[in-house]
């Protein structure tokens, strides 16, 4: 019985130190930079997705916003917007969702401005492309070890695509094009 009771603590013992163990490896992994630029892109979306979902007046309402974003082998990051129209709002108005759609909803979320003029839906030249590559540095890469040349070429391998989903699933439409491009296709 003693030898029982013995053998149960000693096995106690072990189990109990390979969790400690593994929980104190933990302290020694390291992050790399492709994980943290991802989830600098993912708190910067979750921080400003207000801009989108509580925008009122002449612009598309919309009821759901999500983003994903990776970065593959050869450091080229993809980011993935999927905009859910306002579902009540769009069946009984007659509005379809065209490619401006997708740039204003860029701009609006790096940028916060339109980017068109909200009547006629033409674009208005308030920024370029240098104001949409200055946004993305001051609010995403506020990385301390990277160099200028590095976070422009980072910016240069990252393309956006963004999906609009209409209520009618036939008037859905995508665009994609390099994150900073001013006109996406």
């Amino acid at each position: 019985m003693k030898v029982n009771i013995v053998i149960r603590i000693f096995l106690i013992f072990m189990i109990t130190s390979k969790v400690f163990a593994t929980n104190n490896d933990l302290f020694n992994t390291t992050i790399t930079a492709k994980d943290f630029i991802v989830l600098k892109y993912e708190l910067y979306f979750s921080k400003i997705k207000n801009r989108i979902l509580n925008n009122i007046g002449f612009v598309v309402k919309y009821q759901y916003l999500s983003f994903n974003v990776n970065i593959n082998q050869k450091d080229e990051t993809l980011i993935k917007l999927e905009a859910i129209m306002d579902q009540k709002r769009y069946r009984k108005k007659k509005y379809y969702p065209k490619k401006v759609d997708c740039n204003i909803l860029r701009n609006k979320l790096f940028l916060n401005r339109y980017g068109y003029s909200m009547l006629k839906r033409e674009r208005n030249y308030s920024f370029d492309e240098d104001d949409l590559r200055e946004a993305i540095k001051r609010n995403v890469f506020t990385i301390q070890n990277l160099t200028e040349n590095q976070i422009d070429n980072i910016i240069d391998k990252t393309n956006i695509e963004i999906e609009i989903i209409h209520p009618k699933p036939e008037k859905n439409i995508s665009c994609k094009g390099n994150i900073a491009q001013v006109i996406l296709d």
